[in-house]
């Protein structure tokens, strides 16, 4: 059994995030499967140190806890392994979910995710596609090349009502991509492409990179990708 690298700790991390994060053990855990040797000091200090490098991100309260950065899963994806496929990836997030949860209570808001997960699975499997997993507020999907993503959305806008009977608005991004599947899960730049896409729209409307549409196209300017993208927008409702 060898001595666990950094690279070997990023790659023991995929399927983390910031808010999705695992233990210290449960990291040691992974690490061992996979034929490494950690001693709890050494393995801290690399995490540490992938923390500075802004690889990782630490939580130190109530616990240690351990996620990748945006950064971190560009590293492992290139490292470790996965497979590239063709996909439209579909992420949508409920519009002014924080003001609902913080007027309604937490049981209500987790409602409002419940539907959002179930509504989404329905019409994605029923698209040929998957949930990939829910985020809380909004959904990551993945869909077959050539299916009409934005009808998908449409679906799924439709479904989504308040207990008051009150219409959700969404925000949402569609990006046509080759992202790395692992693990069940989705990596790489495309899905951090749709996560801003998604961000990027307004209520009830999808921002779509990339694959035919009859959107007029223009440059988004996108954080932290360069050149701009070419985009379309399309009304969801």
């Amino acid at each position: 059994m060898r001595r666990a690298r950094e690279v070997d700790v990023l790659l023991a991390l995929l399927g983390t995030d910031r808010t999705n994060r695992l233990s210290g053990d449960q990291l040691a855990a992974r690490l061992h499967e996979a034929g490494c040797r950690t001693h709890p000091a050494s393995l801290l200090g690399k995490l540490l140190g992938l923390e500075t490098t802004g690889h990782v991100v630490v939580e130190r309260s109530p616990s240690y806890s351990f996620g990748l950065t945006a950064e971190g899963q560009d590293v492992a994806y290139a490292a470790g392994p996965g497979t590239p496929v063709e996909l439209v990836l579909v992420m949508a997030d409920l519009v002014g979910f924080t003001a609902y949860t913080e007027r309604c209570g937490d049981s209500s808001a987790h409602q409002a995710s419940e539907l959002l997960a179930t509504v989404a699975e329905v019409e994605l499997v029923g698209a040929g596609g998957r949930l990939v997993k829910p985020l809380g507020d909004g959904f990551l999907g993945a869909l077959p090349p050539g299916a009409e993503a934005v009808d998908v959305l449409r679906r799924i806008r439709k479904r989504l009502v308040r207990p008051d009977g009150t219409a959700w608005a969404v925000h949402a991004g569609v990006r046509h991509g080759r992202p790395i599947q692992h693990r069940g899960d989705l990596f790489g730049s495309d899905v951090n492409l749709v996560a801003r896409l998604c961000q990027a729209a307004g209520p009830d409307e999808v921002i779509v990179s990339g694959g035919p549409g009859a959107g007029e196209r223009h440059e988004l300017a996108v954080r932290g990708i360069d050149p701009a993208v070419a985009v379309y927008r399309e009304a969801l409702a």
